[in-house]
């Protein structure tokens, strides 16, 4: 249970980057930055129900906070800060086209 707090945390870190915690949460709604603050100095738990929250609040599939992947962004040519830092539409063009990759694959597999 600790260990799985610890990776959260990590992964809530790596994803805050160099930035600041406000710069990071003025991003998202709803999102606390004394919250954050909290959670990363160990004064408040990060559990299930608020890694779960926080996914929904990020735009992160559900269970991201609890994937034990070495690599927490898989894209080497944007960092997810960066990401973050695209408009609203450049980030659905960018999800659309994974999407029909995707797409492609599942496909190609069926047939």
């Amino acid at each position: 249970m600790i260990e799985d707090q610890k990776i959260r945390v990590a992964k809530l870190k790596d994803l805050i980057g160099k930035q600041s915690i406000a710069a990071f949460c003025r991003k998202f709604e709803k999102i606390d930055p004394n919250y954050i603050s909290q959670i990363l100095n160990g004064h408040r738990n990060f559990g299930e129900k608020a890694a779960r929250t926080m996914e929904v609040k990020l735009g992160l599939p559900p269970g991201w906070f609890d994937e034990r992947s070495g690599d927490v962004w898989p894209f080497a040519s944007i960092t997810y800060q960066e990401y973050l830092r695209l408009d609203t539409a450049d980030q659905h063009e960018i999800e659309t086209l994974l999407g029909l990759k995707a797409l492609k694959i599942r496909v190609s597999k069926n047939n």
